[in-house]
């Protein structure tokens, strides 16, 4: 169900009741929510859409896709790493999916938290476990459409628990949203 502040009641989304998995890309127009159900072992994807939130088109993507989905944002569709490697995906409004090149990445534990493009330009946020076992954001970038990736960069940031919960796209800037917990200092003087 979707709420709005225009709405009284939660608007219906018709999504299948067997479906395990469900993320909802929000940054394009239609909305776009994805749903996973796993039949006879292997992943089933489908995408809805809709412009109003009330009427719903649904797409089957088929087994193209046979991952855990961790993020999506403008059209682009993120997995858990795997093998060494991020793979994303750019799903069409027709349901055509094109895998970008993999993204590399070390052994050591990463988990994609959000993605976002503007034309060419692609933002991945990255978690990655560092050897203290506290996660660090990143930032990997590609210029040409995800067919090559700069290296990870951290997130500037002296907070404990640092994380990235979202990355925007506003006039041609990328917004990268986050937050960290910091230690305060209750002096009764101040």
């Amino acid at each position: 169900r979707i709420a709005t502040a225009a709405d009284e009641e939660p608007l219906s989304v018709p999504v299948d009741a067997a479906a395990s998995g469900i993320i909802v890309d929000g940054h394009t127009d239609p909305v776009r929510v994805y749903t996973t159900v796993v039949s006879d072992g292997r992943r089933h994807m489908s995408m809805l859409t809709s412009s109003d939130l009330a009427d719903w088109t649904t797409t089957d993507l088929g087994t193209a896709i046979e991952r855990s989905i961790v993020a999506v944002g403008d059209g682009l569709v993120a997995a858990a790493p795997y093998h060494g490697a991020v793979q994303i995906w750019d799903v069409s409004d027709d349901g055509a999916i094109e895998a970008l090149s993999p993204i590399t990445v070390p052994e050591e534990d990463w988990k994609v938290t959000a993605l976002a493009r503007d034309a060419q330009s692609v933002l991945v946020a990255v978690s990655r476990r560092t050897q203290e076992q506290d996660w660090e954001p990143a930032l990997l970038s590609s210029v040409d459409g995800g067919v090559t990736w700069s290296a990870p960069e951290p997130l500037p940031g002296d907070g404990k628990d640092p994380s990235v919960r979202e990355v925007l796209v506003q006039a041609g800037t990328f917004i990268v949203l986050g937050h960290h917990r910091s230690d305060v200092d209750w002096d009764e003087e101040h």
